[in-house]
């Protein structure tokens, strides 16, 4: 439980390195690599991505009151506070984009795409998710209960507040004995 004042007077004492050693920081915001070789995106409580081309860290409640986004190369922090529930984490980024313009973005090469019916249905999904709309036949039975219900209250919320789809590209094809991971 925090108030606005508390969480906007934690970002300042990060900022000013008064709360935590650069060390610590580092270490809670490090960005290590899975088993697999792919980074984690989760280091110590905060989430750990990019943004516009930017470094963020953060955290949101899920559905819930809370996000709290940081650019902390830029030492800019955004916190939305809600009694709303089912607040999504976007709303943080939304707000970031008055601030932070984003960086160059590097549009990646397509590799030859052996599968392009699995491509097409991938792009389907993508723009019926865009559109509020989730195609459960093509789950199996247990993604059907496990992930189905989680993407239509995190996932189509998400896809409906992004531009149109413009184009769709395989950059990368892995498979191994835990299953095939396409991007």
């Amino acid at each position: 439980m925090s108030s606005a004042a508390d969480l906007a007077k934690l970002a300042v004492a990060l900022d000013g390195g008064t709360l935590l050693s650069g060390q610590s920081v580092y270490q809670m915001w490090r960005q290590d690599k899975l088993a697999n070789g792919t980074p984690n995106s989760y280091g110590i409580g905060w989430v750990i991505k990019y943004y516009n081309g930017h470094k963020t860290v953060g955290h949101s409640g899920g559905p819930a009151l809370s996000d709290v986004l940081r650019f902390p190369e830029e030492k800019l922090t955004i916190v939305v506070l809600t009694n709303a529930q089912k607040l999504y984490p976007y709303l943080a980024q939304g707000v970031a984009d008055f601030f932070i313009p984003p960086l160059a973005i590097t549009v990646m090469k397509g590799i030859d795409d052996k599968d392009p019916r699995t491509t097409e249905i991938l792009k389907k999904f993508l723009a019926d998710a865009a559109e509020d709309q989730v195609n459960e036949s093509l789950f199996s039975a247990d993604a059907q209960k496990a992930f189905v219900p989680a993407f239509k209250a995190f996932g189509l919320p998400f896809f409906k507040s992004l531009d149109t789809l413009q184009s769709f590209t395989l950059v990368d094809h892995k498979e191994d004995e835990n299953g095939i991971a396409r991007r």
